[in-house]
Parts: C-alpha cells; structure tokens; sequence
C-alpha cells in the first residue's frame, strides 16, 4: 500500500489517562493504515481499546504519543473547528447498537447525521437509503436498531464490540 492509498495512519498513537492514583493505558503503540475507499473492522476483546483509538481516529481525544494522519494531513494539526467539519463530513463510524437513539427506527437513525451536514429529510432519507443497501442492511430500515443485535460483531470472549 502506497502512502496515497491510506486514508488514515497512526504511527505508535498512545493513549494514556488518570483515574484516581491509577495510571491506566488505554491504548499502548498502536500503528495501524487505513486504506481509502474501504470498510475498515476494528475488533477485538472488552477493554483492549478499541473505542479510545476510534475516539482518537475520530478526532474527539487527541492521543498521548505518536502521530495521526488522515489523507497524510496531521489530524490534531486542526482548530477545534476543523475536527468538527472532519468528523461531520469526512469520516464514518458505526459504533454498536447501544449508540443508536432507542427512539428513531434504522433509517431515521442513519439520516440524523445528515440533517447536521444540512441536507433536507427527503434527500437525507435518499442518502441513508443508499448506504444501508452498499452495507447489506436495506431490509432493516424500518426496524429498531434492537431488533437486530445479533448483527454486532461478537468478540471471543463473547461480548459485543464497536465496529
């Protein structure tokens, strides 16, 4: 993989907190390539930091070390601005179920990001319609995001994990 072939690199991104006296590290020397234009799984076991080196992809914590690119530019280069246009219009991450609003079926759910980018309902709902299809989903559109929990990735442990 070229350097123009990935999306986003980390190279040895750390991410390092307090809780109390404890010293905990979430994530330790991640290098990970993302390429362009294809669905990236990340996957592993309850507390193995998959959710903080997607909070740190997503531009939402800013790692301990190490660097993060997105389209070779450095992510945590940007104003607090700049993150939010980033994540409201150049990356997508589906989490699992349990970030969905309990309240709105599927679709409602897949369209909400695009009333913030300013798209109408009817062009939202075009727009969600089409990713649920290239995602294999379209048959879950009108179902509660609860009615298909099985669809989540299952870890070996047996729990389920971000996606």
């Amino acid at each position: 993989m070229t350097q123009h072939d990935k999306l986003i690199t980390t190279v040895n991104v750390a991410l390092n907190f307090k809780v109390g006296d404890q010293d905990v590290v979430a994530v330790k020397d991640a290098t990970v390539s993302i390429p362009t234009g294809k669905i990236t799984i990340i996957f592993g076991p309850s507390g193995s930091g998959k959710s903080s080196l997607l909070n740190m992809i997503s531009g939402l914590q800013a790692p301990s070390k190490g660097s993060l690119k997105f389209n070779q530019e450095d992510l945590y280069g940007k104003t607090p601005n700049q993150l939010a246009y980033f994540r409201a219009h150049e990356l997508g991450i589906v989490y699992q179920t349990n970030y969905w609003v309990k309240s709105l079926n599927v679709i409602e759910n897949v369209s909400l990001p695009l009333y913030f980018q300013g798209n109408t309902k009817a062009q939202a709902h075009v727009k969600a319609l089409a990713a649920l299809e290239r995602v294999e989903m379209l048959e879950f559109a009108k179902n509660n995001p609860s009615t298909f929990g099985w669809r989540t990735a299952k870890d070996c442990d047996g729990s389920s994990n971000s996606l």
